[in-house]
């Protein structure tokens, strides 16, 4: 356990070495597995971490739906600035990693594990937080329309995105640029 970087409040268990904790988890589960994407912080969650703390009224009382969560670091953030989080997230594992680090700060969230951009689900939240989702384009596609349709709703969006090839760009307004520290071998 530790902070998710020096200047968030936020305590996340992560992994030192996530080719290990991947290797080691398929042999318990006698398969192969997904990438345990929910067992680091990832730079765009980190960034979107810092926003929220640096705007922290954007986010008090909001209904704040934390998009393929991971380790639940952003939504966790707007937990404790006041928002009223949904972690959601398609891996069991993540939701479990993001309650446990969820309970780690003290904070309430509903969980969910739909695939929400697959399903016609019609919840409409104040604002969604999606950080490094945008890595591949068929997922992308169907991500971009779920946003799409829930900004129709009147719902404001936050990506933070590493400028992988699939993030979308149209309709979109840059709220801040940052440079962070990466750990090369997650990130190449």
């Amino acid at each position: 356990v530790g902070p998710a970087d020096s200047t968030i409040p936020v305590l996340i268990h992560k992994t030192s070495d996530i080719f290990e904790l991947w290797e080691s988890l398929e042999k318990v589960i006698g398969r192969r597995s997904d990438v345990p994407f929910w067992a680091v912080p990832w730079p765009a969650a980190r960034a979107l971490s810092s926003f929220i703390l640096q705007h922290p009224d954007m986010f008090k009382d909001k209904s704040v739906l934390d998009f393929g969560c991971g380790c639940g670091l952003a939504g966790i953030t707007a937990g404790m600035n006041g928002a009223i989080v949904t972690l959601n997230d398609i891996d069991p594992l993540a939701l479990y990693v993001s309650s446990v680090n969820a309970s780690l700060n003290n904070v309430c969230c509903e969980f969910s594990c739909r695939n929400l951009s697959g399903d016609s689900d019609t919840r409409r939240f104040d604002i969604i937080l999606i950080a490094d989702c945008f890595y591949e384009k068929s997922i992308s596609v169907q991500i971009e329309r779920y946003l799409l349709e829930q900004t129709e709703m009147g719902t404001e969006i936050i990506v933070a995105d590493a400028q992988r090839s699939f993030a979308p760009r149209h309709r979109a307004s840059l709220l801040q640029s940052v440079t962070l520290d990466v750990d090369f071998t997650i990130e190449g």
